[in-house]
Parts: C-alpha cells; structure tokens; sequence
C-alpha cells in the first residue's frame, strides 16, 4: 500500500503535493491518516516546523536522494 511504501522512505528528504500545497522536508513519521514532514525554517523568520498532511489528500511524492 502507499502508506506502508511512504514508511519505508523516513527519514528522506521528500517533497509532497496536494491539491492546494506543497510540502518539502524531512519525513518523519507516517501514521494511517498522516504523513509528517519538518520542513526548513525560512532564514531569519523562524525555526523548523512539523507539517501533518493527510494521507488522503497526497496527490503523488518526490522522493530526494
């Protein structure tokens, strides 16, 4: 399944798109509804965030190496 292939891939710098968004970062978990990525801090505005996004809602993954 998606999310079991999403797991096998924390730790990862990914990039994950949404119809409204997209996120880039770390992955660091993946949960049955979420995936949760830190994504960078802007410079000089703030620190990293962690960033939850449902599994539902992921139209596909870029995977980083």
């Amino acid at each position: 399944m998606f999310r079991d292939e999403l797991r096998t891939h924390v730790g990862s710098l990914v990039q994950l798109v949404t119809a409204v968004e997209v996120v880039n970062g770390i992955l660091l978990a993946v949960t049955d509804d979420m995936a949760v990525v830190r994504t960078s801090g802007v410079p000089s505005y703030g620190s990293p965030e962690d960033v939850m996004v449902r599994i539902p809602v992921i139209s596909y993954v870029r995977l980083f190496s």
